[in-house]
């Protein structure tokens, strides 16, 4: 019982103590953070961009698996749809991603098991591409003289090993009994059996994401010029794509305050500033969550709209069929 307790409990305690540091942590250096801040509007403008082109990256692997399992929905449908899950991942439960999962169920006919396939092999994409990019940095930092711990080089070599051996393990030859529980299995291992016969789709899923490593790298580079740290471009080659990673990990609604202290982390762990790491992120965030809640707003609206009307033609077809 006492476990069950510990279970339920412990993430939300654990998501509360992080945001409750996030906010402390800001208030006790306000000073520290509104002196040194300086973002001219352009920059800013710089910045919201390259959000939006990430966003729109971060919605193009759907588009392509769709395509390949025969199913088709517009760009900016997908983009909106996505926006919309992206705001409500603020809330508990993920549940912007369910609401995500039932808009292509009602209108496109996507089953939940094959959007939670595509959903895991992109994971795994992420994870190799993200492991390349920062082995890349680690090269580069080491060229200039800086040093890591060791550490972080086995985690994210044991990352890329680990990610590579899952896309290539063949799912095709497991077989159950059941045959339910088959039927499910093999919807949810399509998008890895799709990804392993089309190496052209597999490696403009990796271009994709490899772009959206490439925006938030930039965004951050702007972010710690905004209080006047000018890092080796290889820092923000590690930082913005091991970030990313956390989409393993989802301890915060939305990973709020997670985020910013594993930047921060980073970027200590790197021979510099934890606290312009963290300001970075902070900064890097607060124009995130204005277009989350600008941009997510409209794909809400436009989700609950589109998702009516696919129900409502569901209805009309089936008391057509009953006449």
């Amino acid at each position: 019982m006492d476990k069950q307790v510990a279970v339920k409990w412990g993430q939300p305690l654990l998501s509360v103590l992080i945001i409750a540091g996030l906010v402390a942590y800001l208030w006790k250096h306000k000073e520290a953070f509104t002196d040194t801040l300086s973002l001219p509007y352009d920059q800013l403008a710089a910045m919201a961009c390259l959000v939006v082109l990430n966003w729109a990256a971060n919605s193009l692997p759907m588009l392509i698996f769709t395509r390949l399992a025969g199913k088709r929905i517009g760009f900016w449908a997908n983009f909106f749809v996505m926006a919309a899950a992206m705001l409500g991942n603020y809330l508990p439960m993920r549940l912007g991603t369910i609401v995500r999962m039932r808009f292509f169920k009602k209108s496109i006919g996507m089953d939940y098991s094959s959007f939670v396939g595509i959903m895991m092999v992109r994971t795994l994409l992420l994870a190799i591409t993200s492991s390349l990019f920062c082995g890349l940095g680690f090269i580069g930092l080491r060229l200039q003289g800086y040093t890591l711990p060791l550490a972080v080089y086995g985690l994210f070599g044991a990352l890329f090993v680990g990610a590579l051996a899952a896309l290539f393990l063949p799912v095709s030859r497991i077989s159950i009994p059941n045959r339910f529980i088959q039927g499910r299995l093999e919807k949810l291992t399509e998008a890895h059996r799709t990804m392993r016969k089309q190496p052209k789709a597999m490696l403009a899923v990796m271009c994709c994401i490899l772009f959206q490593q490439l925006c938030f790298s930039l965004r951050l580079y702007i972010s710690f010029a905004a209080f006047g740290v000018i890092a080796p471009l290889w820092l923000y080659i590690i930082v913005g794509p091991a970030s990313s990673l956390l989409t393993f990990v989802t301890v915060t609604p939305g990973n709020l305050g997670l985020r910013e202290w594993v930047i921060g982390a980073l970027t200590s762990a790197t021979g510099f500033d934890f606290q312009a790491g963290f300001f970075a992120s902070t900064l890097d965030r607060g124009v995130m969550l204005a277009l989350t809640f600008i941009l997510g707003g409209i794909g809400i609206i436009y989700t609950i709209r589109k998702s009516s009307a696919a129900y409502g033609s569901s209805q009309n077809d089936e008391n057509f069929v009953d006449k």
